[in-house]
């Protein structure tokens, strides 16, 4: 009974893989966590150990691997007939417990014989048995036995051919048997194929054949999924990031998935069926086009042309080569010739050696990017290197593992790759991120200290954001930013510039607004800077900073007021001198005219007047000279708190019996200061609360040491104060509220 079936069990290397999801890196905490990435690699490796282990089970439930346990003969000519098998002295070469090998060895007409001494099988002698040669683009196979009636039965299959009772094109060579026709009976097996000569034979169970079949159809469909799906997201990220060493490894997987379902006779079976030539050109240029791939992927991946000029232009070099290959290979599988197969191997193997000396070489410069390489693509290499080497060198151990292993080894490889990639582009991502957080809170410091608020507006003007200290004070998110200014008060001229600049699209720098909020708060000035900024539909309004600079215009006019001081000083000084000058001869005349007179004379008492009217004029210039160059004439030096408290004792007989007078000294310590310039600012304070009391009041003296180290004194009396305009300039030169004839005229300054 022939027919033609897809391919049989899954040999015992064989596994599964699944795809990947991408890593976690880092949490909130900004820590980095390759947790899900190593769970998943941990599945992978669960998946191939079980697969492995379900695929060794006892021969006699899954059936026998013949491979190994046949002998071969090699017939260069192809002319050998089953005859000249039979006879004695055939010239086959004895089974020794290895994979029957020839690779491409013998001409394109060579066949490979097979002599199966088959074992008593278990079960009903008609059970039904499948014997099934899964090897590729096999031209014919024979097989001879013997019947029950001693006559010599020849089967033979050509694969690529419809099966006529299934309508199905199989995969490999199949031949179904009764158990009674092949049990302890010898079989030969005819293959005749320009490709590699392997003995990939396998007897079992008809059952088990089909689940096998199935089973295997299934993992490989799982295997080209997870490719594609590899692929597709290599070739997306590569794209989005710009990264080429991506794109080169998403070629690299769309190759190996198209030499899958060559190799695996996919091609030919189920998707184009019957196309022989097709599935051969597949495999070749995916072949070809996986070591171009992977070569220029590598150096990509490696910076072989920053560190090594000459291995780069080597693996150029392959990478150019393996494309005229496919030229040769194209014009080979039009015209049916196979001079190109024996040179793939070596030229494979070729490929791997300069790939592993570019990666041993570039450790001293990429030591990460080159252990990362060496440890995912080591478990693959070495399956393609196996798996080459049977071809490369038939006369070497073979095995089914270096012809199976390829598959799930290199896919394990990528993926390994992938989440290597995977969790380096995404600690790169951390630490960019870090980065941006660190300048993010780098430039945050530099604006805050040179700022105390930043604002926002919409393309209409209105705020849509205002921080920093001063949002406290400016509370208007919602409303125009000049509408909001002009309710503080702000000066009308300094909002009209404003109100243009905003309406202009223009940037304004360092307006200066004083502004005074409603409700009696205290006055304060802002300095505002903005401009505009554009979104990706246009204008999108304003942004800019706030700064409070109240204490800068104080200081500011503090230094005026001392410079204004300074100046009037100067003028009143040089006007003092000379008006001493003339002060001097009017008294000592007066006084002498005065003298000369009689106490009834009438003259005499107008000299008099003049006289009190000059010495207080001479009162008022030492005043003024003592403010402008004042000379110590104590220099003696006592601890701040006693003097006050001293101070204090010498003022209390002064004050009059209807002023509550109380002090509060708290120590007798404080840095050293000059009693006597202390009286006089003590004095004048006392004598200008006295004034704002008039009749009766309290006045309160404190001397104490703040927290901060400072010491200070306080002289609080119960006047009526002053107003917030008279604050602003009582330390002014020459300011007084007091009446003409009170007072010296000089002010508190």
């Amino acid at each position: 009974m022939l027919k033609g079936h897809a391919e049989g069990s899954i040999p015992h290397e064989w596994g599964t893989s699944m795809p990947f999801q991408e890593a976690d890196v880092a949490d909130g905490s900004g820590r980095r966590h390759p947790k899900r990435g190593l769970f998943l690699l941990f599945i992978v490796v669960v998946a191939v150990v079980a697969n492995l282990a379900v695929r060794s089970r006892p021969a006699s439930e899954v059936g026998l691997f013949l491979g190994d346990k046949v002998d071969h003969y090699l017939d260069p000519q192809g002319t050998a007939r089953i005859d000249d098998m039979m006879a004695e002295g055939n010239g086959f070469e004895p089974a020794n417990g290895r994979l029957v090998n020839r690779g491409v060895q013998g001409g394109p007409t060579a066949a490979l014989w097979l002599r199966i001494r088959t074992p008593n099988l278990p079960g009903l002698a008609t059970q039904d048995w499948t014997l099934s040669l899964q090897e590729t683009r096999i031209r014919e196979v024979r097989t001879y036995f013997e019947g029950e009636d001693g006559r010599l039965r020849e089967l033979v299959v050509r694969p690529g051919l419809r099966d006529p009772l299934t309508g199905l094109v199989p995969r490999f060579a199949s031949f179904d048997f009764k158990a009674a026709d092949i049990s302890g009976k010898t079989i030969w097996v005819r293959v005749y194929t320009r490709s590699s000569k392997r003995a990939l034979l396998w007897l079992e169970p008809r059952e088990a054949f089909v689940s096998g079949e199935l089973r295997q159809t299934l993992m490989f469909g799982i295997l080209s999924g997870v490719l594609v799906a590899l692929f597709c997201y290599l070739l997306a990220l590569g794209a989005i990031l710009k990264e080429r060493s991506l794109t080169l490894l998403a070629i690299f997987v769309a190759f190996f998935c198209a030499y899958v379902v060559s190799d695996r006779a996919f091609v030919e079976s189920l998707m184009v069926p019957g196309a022989l030539k097709l599935s051969r050109f597949t495999s070749i240029i995916a072949t070809l086009g996986c070591y171009a791939g992977w070569t220029a992927f590598l150096l990509r991946y490696l910076h072989t042309r920053l560190h090594f000029k000459v291995l780069h232009i080597i693996g150029l070099a392959l990478v150019s080569l393996a494309g005229a290959l496919a030229v040769v290979a194209a014009f080979e599988v039009a015209y049916d010739t196979y001079s190109l197969r024996r040179v793939l191997p070596w030229f494979g193997i070729g490929v791997l050696t300069t790939g592993a000396v570019i990666a041993a070489a570039s450790y001293r410069y990429e030591p990460a990017r080159t252990l990362a390489f060496a440890a995912c693509w080591s478990p693959g290499l070495f399956a393609v290197l196996s798996r080459l080497m049977l071809d490369a060198n038939p006369s070497g151990q073979a095995s089914v593992a270096a012809v199976y292993s390829i598959y799930v080894a290199a896919v394990f490889s990528v993926l390994c790759f992938a989440i290597v990639l995977s969790l380096d582009l995404q600690d790169r991502e951390y630490q960019l991120r870090l980065s941006a957080e660190r300048q993010k809170a780098r430039f945050r410091s530099f604006a805050h200290s040179a700022s105390d608020g930043f604002w926002e507006t919409d393309r209409q003007g209105h705020l849509v954001s205002l921080t920093g200290p001063l949002s406290e004070l400016i509370i208007a998110e919602g409303r125009g930013l000049a509408d909001t200014l002009s309710e503080l008060n702000a000066p009308p001229r300094t909002i009209e510039k404003l109100a243009q600049a905003l309406a202009e699209q223009q940037p304004f720098r360092a307006l200066e607004l004083n502004l005074r909020p409603p409700g009696g708060a205290p006055e304060f000035f802002i300095e505002i800077s903005g401009e505009p900024f554009w979104g990706e539909d246009g204008f999108g309004g304003f942004r800019g900073i706030l700064t409070d600079i109240s204490d800068r215009k104080r200081r500011q006019e503090g230094e005026a007021r001392q410079q204004r001081m300074a100046a009037i000083g100067q003028l009143a000084s040089g006007i003092a001198h000379e008006i001493n000058s003339l002060l001097h001869p009017i008294i000592n005349l007066s006084r002498r005219v005065r003298d000369s007179l009689s106490n009834d004379d009438a003259g005499r008492r107008y000299l008099e007047i003049v006289l009190a009217s000059g010495d207080r004029a001479k009162d008022i210039l030492a005043n003024l000279l003592a403010s402008v160059h004042p000379a110590r004439t104590d220099h003696s030096t006592v601890p701040f708190l006693t003097a006050i408290r001293e101070i204090c004792e010498e003022i209390e007989p002064l004050v009059g019996s209807q002023v509550n007078f109380a002090t509060r000294i708290d120590g007798e310590s404080g840095p050293q200061i000059s009693k006597s310039d202390a009286y006089q600012v003590l004095s004048n304070l006392v004598s200008n609360a006295i004034f704002a009391m008039p009749g009766q009041g309290q006045l309160l003296i404190e001397g104490y040491q703040e927290p901060t180290g400072a010491f200070c004194v306080r002289v609080t009396d119960s006047g009526q104060g002053m107003s917030i305009d008279v604050a602003e300039r009582a330390l002014e030169p020459f300011f007084t509220t007091k009446p003409v004839g009170s007072g010296t005229g000089l002010g508190l300054a």
